[in-house]
């Protein structure tokens, strides 16, 4: 078995090593040329038409923007490497752009020409728009009556209704599958590569696995960090990343009670924040902070408290010092540091995308379903109460007025497809260890390696990173069920 691994391995480094020619301004069907002026110099910008329905050539097409970052040595460059840093709805340009160094390291940056696309809808290519007022209407996603769900699901109809009178019909295809024949069109009409090597983390993984599901001749090194599976029922998926959270939120708790360095050191932490989530679902807390620059909510409900948490905790152990200072502050009067940010005209391009994909579940499913699974989420975790990112994607969806056009089902990949490489801390918040296992079970070719540690991602800089960037250059395949502890 890995005789055969490390075979299809060189296969694949032969297949990329193509020339990355940094001198010609133009690849077939794309015009490279200078970024805008808030990125920087070093940065080359082009912009590709594609189809706005890939099932109608008559929809029209819309332009998908990507940056580019020259290899550094044209003469042993292997090839182009694609990038997608999750969200759905985190702009890869601006990613590259603001942290090069933290998404991909010197000898990446060496050997390959680095892609960033911002996908359809997303960033730079003709952004989802969606109305103001209704994006940041105050809704709670913590209901169960019927009455609730009904005003829930009439709320995202009209807010989703904006959407498509402000974005046009680009709205109604802004799916996962689409992403992924845009990727390949990029791919193909304009760089003219025969091999499609990507490094996806967050969402990302879901899109690198369904383009691997589609196109599996042309997969060539490709690394899935931090995965997100897209066949699952709707309550394990709750529960799947409500555990996932609850295990992050606990190790937070026990460095809280040996290290002096935590703001609420000899304090029980967890007792303390189940009272601000209570408190919280009552009465919000007070952020005065955001109140003054009025780029944020002045009040904290639960659900914001256990989002930024969450969110946090995805930072790593980096964050806990931070995270812990927060919630010290909230019990004493000041949730600044837990409150949403307010969302501007192109906040939409997350929920279009999920509901799209069918992260949603509809009004009756939920009048049937809810309370019970908010029983059983709370019953199991009561630290996260069953909230989190999936939990809000599915009342998010519920009355959204675009049919689902990327079904949940499981991934077809053919056994011929080279290894694909499935990373994961074993204690990411987000995105639960369960999910890269049953990813696993999806993938013939893949390889699972796990790094024992805390946060959303493991490209961090330590030996999973160095294992990471080992598989993309071709240097070496790792162990299958390798575990790492940085």
């Amino acid at each position: 078995m890995k005789l055969t691994l490390v075979l299809a391995l060189v296969t694949v480094a032969q297949a990329a090593a193509a020339d990355c020619s940094t001198s010609d301004s133009k690849t077939a069907g794309i015009r490279w040329g200078p970024c805008p002026d808030k990125y920087d110099a070093k940065f080359e910008c082009g912009k590709l038409q594609v189809p706005i329905d890939y099932d109608d050539k008559r929809s029209g097409q819309f332009d998908i923007s990507m940056l580019r970052l020259p290899c550094v040595d044209n003469g042993t460059c292997q090839g182009n490497l694609f990038f997608n840093f999750g969200g759905p709805g985190d702009s890869a340009m601006e990613t590259i752009n603001d942290d090069l160094e933290g998404v991909a390291s010197e000898k990446l940056r060496k050997a390959f020409t680095l892609i960033g696309p911002d996908l359809r809808g997303i960033g730079n290519s003709h952004p989802v728009r969606c109305d103001v007022e209704l994006l940041n209407r105050r809704v709670s996603l913590n209901v169960t009556g019927e009455r609730e769900l009904e005003q829930l699901a009439a709320h995202n109809k009209q807010l989703g209704e904006s959407c498509a009178n402000l974005t046009g019909s680009l709205f109604y295809h802004v799916d996962t599958i689409s992403a992924a024949r845009d990727l390949d069109q990029i791919r193909q009409v304009a760089l003219g590569d025969e091999k499609f090597n990507y490094y996806g983390v967050s969402y990302g993984t879901q899109l690198g696995s369904q383009y691997a599901s589609l196109f599996p001749d042309r997969v060539g090194r490709m690394v899935l960090d931090g995965n997100l599976i897209h066949s699952d029922m709707p309550a394990n998926f709750i529960m799947g990343e409500a555990a996932t959270f609850e295990n992050s939120f606990n190790r937070l708790t026990e460095w809280c009670k040996n290290s002096t360095e935590c703001a609420l050191h000899g304090e029980d932490v967890a007792a303390i924040f189940d009272r601000l989530v209570d408190q919280s679902s009552i009465e919000p807390l007070a952020a005065p902070g955001c109140e003054k620059s009025k780029e944020c909510w002045a009040d904290v409900t639960a659900e914001d408290l256990l989002g930024a948490v969450q969110d946090l905790l995805g930072g790593g152990r980096k964050k806990w010092p931070e995270i812990a200072q927060g919630i010290k502050e909230a019990r004493d009067g000041n949730a600044t540091s837990l409150s949403s940010s307010l969302k501007d005209e192109f906040g939409g391009g997350n929920t279009a995308v999920t509901c799209l994909d069918g992260f949603g579940i509809d009004l009756e499913s939920a009048k049937r379903m809810a309370a019970p699974r908010l029983l059983a989420a709370r019953s199991l975790t009561p630290r996260s109460r069953g909230f989190n990112g999936i939990s809000s994607a599915q009342l998010d969806c519920m009355g959204w007025p675009a049919p689902v056009t990327n079904p949940m089902e499981r991934l077809k990949v053919e056994a011929s497809v080279p290894p694909i490489l499935l990373v994961n801390a074993l204690h990411d918040p987000s995105t639960s260890v369960m999910w890269a296992v049953q990813l696993r079970e999806q993938i013939p070719s893949a390889i699972n390696v796990f790094r024992d540690g805390d946060g959303h991602g493991s490209y961090e800089g330590g030996e999973t990173q160095d294992v990471m960037d080992a598989f993309l250059l071709g240097e070496k395949m790792p162990e299958d069920m390798l575990i790492l502890r940085t």
